[in-house]
């Protein structure tokens, strides 16, 4: 099966799909023929933009926020495949404010993660960030915790067919925390959102591989 095919047909979230990360993921998946793409955040503008932009009824704005237990799990009703992108994602800002980088990267996707176990979703892929690795700050220490309650969901999920990964980006060029974001094009910013969409490259944990851990380890 290509890319194309897994994806055709399909009805997709995006959540933090107005930001630079997700809007391009949103214009990526267009590209394979899904049946919707549902887009879920809290940044009413960057919606009307983004519906706007992609004017052929495929693309539906949802304004909310993973915060909100309730709004997630009616945004997830009917939804094959999940790309969960909506974080905090700048570092000074979680330092200053770490209660809300909390309750949005850790708590907000607990909340995605048992939307998607109650919907019976079949794909849910995290977007993380290099700054998991070892962190150092707030915000790294909430994505990695992101990374560890979908990684062991997978352990915890019973009989239900949903597969939780997730993948890690580095400084993704022009996107809103990039140095380099009034400088570079387009084609370079979309070359780091491929991996998210190769269904068949993407490392995620599987039981038989064993239960990762908080050092970044495998329990055997």
């Amino acid at each position: 099966m290509t890319r194309g095919d897994y994806y055709k047909g399909k009805v997709i979230l995006v959540t933090g799909g107005a930001g630079s990360i997700g809007r391009e993921l949103v214009g990526e998946i267009l590209e394979f023929g899904p049946a919707l793409v549902k887009v879920l955040d809290n940044n009413e503008t960057a919606l009307f933009e983004l519906e706007r932009q992609f004017s052929d009824g495929v693309v539906v704005p949802y304004v909310g926020d993973i915060r909100d237990q309730e709004k997630v799990k009616r945004t997830l009703e009917k939804v094959d495949i999940v790309f969960h992108a909506a974080a905090l994602k700048h570092v000074a800002l979680c330092e200053l404010h770490p209660h809300d980088a909390v309750q949005t990267n850790v708590f907000g996707t607990e909340n995605v993660i048992n939307a998607a176990l109650d919907e019976d979703i079949e794909k849910v892929m995290l977007i993380s960030t290099d700054k998991a690795v070892n962190p150092a700050s707030v915000m790294g220490a909430t994505k990695l915790l992101a990374e560890r309650l979908a990684l062991s969901a997978n352990f915890d999920k019973g009989d239900r067919r949903v597969r939780f990964s997730c993948v890690r980006f580095g400084n993704v060029l022009a996107s809103r925390l990039s140095s380099n974001h009034f400088s570079t094009s387009n084609r370079a910013r979309r070359t780091s959102h491929h991996h998210a969409l190769r269904n068949d490259a993407i490392c995620h944990e599987h039981p038989s591989r064993g239960r990762p851990n908080l050092a970044g380890n495998r329990d055997e």
